[in-house]
């Protein structure tokens, strides 16, 4: 590939590669700029961008203009400074939660004993309210001889279940 010096020429060429890569939908080998392979590749949304290939990958976007289009290229390689200064500061951030995290991770909890009684009473409660669903079957299976009889023994038992969880709330 001839090596072009002209922006304006160079963003022209970029601009017809695009043009193509709109057409085709494949990728381009575009050349090369400040160390990176230039390639023009199709982009479902927009037709086509700009695509700087070295170590990492970075993207510029194809303007209206030929100057437009190698400025965006221009821009990309020279903001690397800025971008590799904010995935620093990104990467020293995550490290402090991090650590911040494990710290969080080797402290006790500090409502283990009441959430231990507290599912030690729901287990009670549970039980409970077990029993009288299996005596209430039971007493619908069985015929009864006095019906007022059995229905004050259920109410009690339900409401001193019911006085039990009102107290512990309380």
């Amino acid at each position: 590939m001839p090596t072009i010096r002209d922006r304006g020429i160079a963003g022209e060429l970029l601009l017809r590669q695009a043009e193509r890569v709109k057409a085709t939908r494949a990728d381009h080998l575009a050349g090369q700029f400040a160390g990176f392979q230039v390639l023009v590749a199709h982009n479902f949304m927009s037709g086509a961008d700009i695509v700087l290939k070295g170590v990492g990958t970075h993207m510029a976007k194809v303007g209206t203009t030929a100057l437009g289009t190698m400025r965006s290229v221009e821009y990309a390689v020279q903001n690397l400074e800025e971008v590799a200064g904010t995935v620093e500061q990104r990467i020293a951030e995550t490290r402090k939660r991090i650590f911040d995290l494990q710290v969080q991770t080797g402290q006790p909890f500090e409502y283990e004993k009441r959430l231990a009684s507290l599912s030690r009473r729901q287990d009670e409660i549970e039980d409970a309210l077990d029993l009288t669903k299996g005596q209430a079957a039971a007493q619908l299976d069985a015929p009864s001889v006095d019906d007022d009889e059995t229905d004050a023994e259920t109410t009690s038992g339900d409401s001193r279940i019911a006085d039990e969880v009102l107290v512990e709330n309380a």
